[in-house]
């Protein structure tokens, strides 16, 4: 059984150096080797430390993600030699780093190993240790691969993924893992456990398929299998700017969440940096749900076509005013958008009404009424503009009311 380190997130060495300068000093009668250090700074050597430095890009470091790679393959690798054919390595591992996992992953299939089992908990729940606090953690059961281990296809494993996560779901819900985000953390375990009972997974053109699809798949299943809603509309019923959205809201509110999260997110949705642009607001190393100030949706030129929550942002920032929220929808033609409304209504609950955004949006789906009826004025107003100025072309056009040309 290991628990090896997670990449960066403690520097174990470093941080105890501090200690191993004033024992070797203090214990240098009983415990001579000590002393003994090829660093040339007399304190710990770290030719081996299988940890990232998280500042090795700039100190010219050994201990770069490469670095901790190969150290733990070959710390697995040794384990799969030890325990041999009938022996389990139990490794107990937790990280918010799509990489990281990679890097994991990559490193038990590199050393012989497939995972058989898995089993989550919130080990480190209220945790301060690092930046990033994880709050799941999974036991992973691993055990020698079988050399006659047949291929799979990646449309029946994905249908076994789905199985087995849909299985276990509940059983996560009844040990207290009831939140999506730590469901899709639990998922990758089923994930790769499923993927590993074959010697390599192939697309429908023969290609092999690659770790981080199921990881992203695992993620994406959860959130179907779950039948997020919004009001009466699945969450697959919303644009992907949207989904992101509500998937973000849903987990965090308006909290701070781990710096490399966003990326996890836009693996889930399937989308690029540019995609989210506007919807999160980074606060140092972590990223809050943005404002409707933050989101920028005050530059944006209001119009039919706009993605669901950048209308909601617009409405947000034209606070408790019939007139200017009539205005917005008028703009984008989006009175009678029932997803629109759906969307206001989640996020006024998700984030309540003492989050200024949040209040707002409580306040308008309350007087939704009277903002429809401000709404369908305006549009009156304009069709009977376009109506004079059809009119008056017309004249025009015949000589009339005006000097014939």
């Amino acid at each position: 059984m290991t628990d090896p380190p997670y990449s960066s997130m403690v520097e174990y060495s470093d941080s105890s150096d501090y200690f191993y300068v004033w024992l070797k000093r203090a214990l240098a009668s009983t415990h001579s080797e000590l002393r003994v250090t090829a660093n040339p700074a007399g304190v710990q050597e770290k030719f081996d430390e299988a940890v990232v430095k998280m500042a090795h890009a700039r100190s010219g470091d050994h201990r770069t993600p490469e670095h901790y790679d190969r150290c733990i393959t070959a710390a697995f690798s040794e384990a799969c030699r030890v325990v041999e054919h009938a022996g389990v390595v139990t490794i107990m591992f937790g990280h918010d780093d799509p990489e990281v996992w990679q890097g994991l992953l990559a490193a038990i299939h590199a050393a012989g190993l497939i995972l058989t089992g898995s089993w989550p908990a919130r080990t480190e729940h209220g945790s301060q240790m690092g930046k990033a606090n994880i709050e799941t953690t999974l036991t992973l059961a691993c055990r020698p691969a079988e050399s006659d281990r047949s291929e799979g296809r990646l449309a029946d494993v994905e249908a076994e993924i789905r199985r087995e996560i849909a299985e276990r779901m509940p059983l996560w819900s009844d040990a207290g893992l009831a939140a999506l985000r730590d469901q899709r953390m639990a998922a990758y375990g089923p994930a790769m456990e499923a993927a590993g009972r074959y010697s390599a997974v192939l697309d429908h053109r023969g290609r092999p398929v690659e770790a981080d699809h199921f990881l992203t798949l695992a993620r994406r299943l959860v959130g179907e299998i779950a039948d997020l809603r919004i009001g009466s509309f699945p969450l697959e019923a919303f644009d992907k700017r949207t989904q992101f959205a509500l998937s973000w809201t849903r987990q965090y509110q308006r909290n701070p969440a781990s710096g490399s999260e966003p990326r996890w997110e836009r693996l889930t949705h399937d989308m690029d940096e540019s995609d989210t642009r506007g919807l999160l607001h980074k606060v140092k190393s972590t990223y809050r749900f943005a404002t409707a100030t933050q989101s920028g949706i005050g530059k944006t030129e209001l119009a039919p076509g706009l993605a669901v929550i950048d209308v909601a942002f617009a409405v947000a920032l034209a606070g408790k005013s019939v007139s200017t929220i009539a205005d917005v929808l008028a703009s984008t033609d989006s009175a009678s958008d029932e997803l629109l409304w759906a969307v206001m209504a989640q996020l006024a609950a998700d984030l309540g009404d003492t989050d200024a955004d949040g209040d707002v949006w409580t306040w308008v789906t309350r007087n939704r009424t009277a903002i429809l009826t401000g709404t369908a004025v305006i549009a009156e107003d304009e069709r009977r503009a376009q109506r004079q100025q059809q009119d008056e072309g017309e004249q025009l056009s015949m000589g009339i009311g005006g000097t014939p040309t």
